[in-house]
């Protein structure tokens, strides 16, 4: 069940030290939650689990990232409409950079680097942003009903 309710969203999320039994059973939650609604990517506060571990779709499947961060970004950006599965209805339009470098855990607990271009960096910085307890509806203009 995907969360939606802002005053649990808002929180940050904390960093996993390994990526043991434990987060690999989060990222099983978060394919499946993704996989259902066909969404980009999911974080783990999105299903109440204040963890630092998201999915996100690519052209080779789901990416389990456990606390992912952005070490270096483009310095064009693109400003798009996007949607959220934790605020049904809404669409605001968020300006976010080309594409992203991120260093994370991946499942198997090794230190990864990974440059993400296009709708790709667009869905992690959107998830990263969940984690850190921030919305889309924070970066600007809302429209609801969308």
């Amino acid at each position: 069940m995907i969360v939606t309710d802002t005053k649990i969203l808002r929180k940050k999320s904390r960093r996993v030290w390994s990526v043991g039994a434990a987060a690999r059973a989060v990222f099983e939650r978060l394919a499946l939650e993704a996989d259902a609604l066909k969404a980009a990517g999911i974080a783990a506060p999105q299903i109440g689990v204040r963890k630092r571990l998201i999915v996100v779709r690519t052209a080779y499947g789901l990416l389990p990232m456990a606390n992912p961060e952005i070490v270096n970004r483009s310095d064009m950006s693109v400003t798009e409409a996007e949607f959220c599965l934790s605020l049904p209805g809404e669409m605001a339009y968020v300006t976010r950079s080309q594409w992203v470098d991120v260093e994370y855990l991946d499942i198997d607990d090794e230190r990864t680097r990974h440059r993400f271009y296009g709708a790709e960096a667009r869905c992690v910085q959107h998830e990263i942003d969940h984690l850190d307890g921030i919305l889309m509806t924070d970066h600007g203009p809302m429209k609801s009903d969308a």
